[in-house]
């Protein structure tokens, strides 16, 4: 019973730390729309199901790629959705 109070105490740390990116991430969101720099996420984000969309980006590149702050995921993002910022 103990290792299963250990992986519930887990769980709850980790969706208190995915609660806690979403929240940032609608921080961020917030601010960076107040300007012209990211208008594709920024139109994504008031669409149905388009924040969701945007935290799932934020969330795979914080867990994925360790060293990706919530702002660099958002301009990585905007980069793979704005054809005006695609690298060749």
């Amino acid at each position: 019973m103990e290792n299963l109070n250990e992986v519930l105490e887990i769980n709850e740390e980790v969706q208190m730390l995915f609660d806690k990116i979403r929240l940032m991430t609608d921080v961020y969101l917030n601010e960076i729309c107040k300007g012209k720099a990211t208008p594709y996420i920024c139109n994504l984000k008031d669409t149905k199901g388009g924040r969701e969309e945007i935290h799932q980006y934020v969330l795979n590149c914080a867990f994925n790629y360790n060293d990706f702050s919530i702002s660099e995921a958002l301009m990585e993002m905007e980069r793979s959705m704005n054809p005006n910022m695609i690298n060749d």
